[in-house]
């Protein structure tokens, strides 16, 4: 179990989207204590006497050491707080004196020195900052110094970007930057969890035009499906990449299809072309994956659906849908772009997504297309299959 202590406070925290960066190193199940909803109990001196009298009994089944326990049990911890006033938000130290109890986390040794008692191996630490002048000691420094000193965690490791609130910072590339570099660090996984290898038995919802029992009459062969698979292990004419506009690698998809394909190649590849405008699409070779090429389609950042975000997120499937007719390929792989660390609600993203390939058949009539939309939730693809079911793509 990973434990994510979410000492962020804002919906769009930009602390928040590193760490789930980070987090999508695992699969195993993620505990979250969000400190904003968190109903800390004040530290004062019946709070003491209580928990004094406690520990001496040795009662530590009292929910007063929920959190404790909970902190002690966990496989790995993932902490994530922006730095404010030279220090992290004041909610992260209550919790921090909440889970400080001898006998659960750490216990004293005759000669006087904290021993830990927490089955964690690590510790990692997100942070953010508006400026650049960040003491280590204030923030993180204490923190790895509790960890290691009393909770006996051994490796605690930071990730950190600042500078965002600097005058003409470009913010989205500093944290797609950041992101990057959590995806490209040495102690991620070989291949992440959400693209991992593709079960031996592909799941998959399919709607076909064409012929044979389940499709129209026709001679033109064209399907919709979607299949519980990681989009760098299809063997399409193209996939496509869930990019950003600086066509720079970034988390999920992005970080993956730059990975699998040779970061090299790709990276110089979109170095050549440079940038794509939000809502569009361009194409490059597909390197060392199994499609030909990789189309990279910048969707939108969500914002609240009211700036434009529908007709951007369309547009980039119906660029990269006419980026396949002009390099005459048949076969391409999506992924639900946007619906990641750009924020867009999945339901509407995949009513979206599904809504741009009906019109794309429809303005198509005679161009063959088999159309892959590749996820690994079971959850997403049940979601996207029901509204696939209610939009009928073939459907007049």
């Amino acid at each position: 179990m990973t434990l994510f202590i979410n000492a962020c406070v804002r919906s769009d925290s930009r602390t928040k989207r590193l760490a789930d960066c980070l987090l999508s190193w695992w699969d195993d199940p993620v505990e979250e204590v969000r400190l904003a909803e968190a109903c800390l109990p004040k530290v004062d001196e019946a709070f003491l006497a209580k928990r004094d009298r406690l520990i001496a009994a040795e009662r530590f089944e009292d929910s007063m050491f929920d959190y404790a326990r909970q902190f002690a049990a966990a496989d790995r911890i993932v902490i994530a707080a922006p730095y404010w006033d030279l220090s992290f938000p004041a909610a992260l130290k209550q919790y921090l004196e909440q889970i400080n109890v001898l006998g659960i986390t750490f216990l004293y040794t005759p000669e006087g020195y904290p021993k830990g008692l927490c089955k964690a191996k690590e510790l990692y630490y997100v942070a953010t900052a508006g400026g650049s002048y960040v003491p280590e000691e204030f923030g993180f420094g204490y923190v790895k110094a509790l960890a290691q000193n009393f909770y006996g965690i051994p490796k605690v490791k930071q990730f950190f970007v600042g500078g965002l609130d600097v005058a003409g910072a470009d913010v989205e590339r500093l944290l797609q930057d950041g992101m990057a570099a959590i995806l490209n660090d040495e102690d991620a996984p070989e291949v992440l969890p959400f693209e991992g290898d593709a079960p031996e038995d592909i799941e998959n919802g399919t709607v076909e035009e064409g012929a044979g029992p389940d499709r129209k009459g026709g001679s033109v062969m064209r399907s919709l499906s979607i299949q519980k698979i990681g989009v760098t292990k299809l063997a399409t004419d193209a996939v496509v990449n869930a990019a950003n506009d600086e066509l720079r690698a970034g988390t999920g998809v992005c970080g993956a299809i730059f990975r699998d394909a040779g970061s090299t190649e790709m990276t110089a590849a979109c170095r050549a072309i440079g940038h794509c405008d939000t809502g569009s699409a361009v194409i490059t070779p597909g390197f060392r994956l199994p499609a030909k090429y990789v189309i990279h389609a910048v969707g939108p950042v969500y914002r609240d659906g009211r700036h434009g975000e529908p007709a951007l997120l369309r547009g980039a499937y119906r660029k990269s849908l006419e980026l396949c007719v002009e390099h005459d390929l048949h076969s391409i792989g999506f992924p639900l772009i946007s619906s990641g660390v750009f924020g867009y609600p999945v339901e509407q993203a995949w009513e979206v997504a599904i809504r741009a390939c009906k019109e794309f058949f429809k303005d198509y009539p005679d161009y063959e297309m088999d159309i892959i939309f590749a996820v690994l939730e079971d959850e997403r693809k049940i979601m996207g299959e029901r509204i696939l079911n209610e939009i009928g793509v073939f459907e007049e």
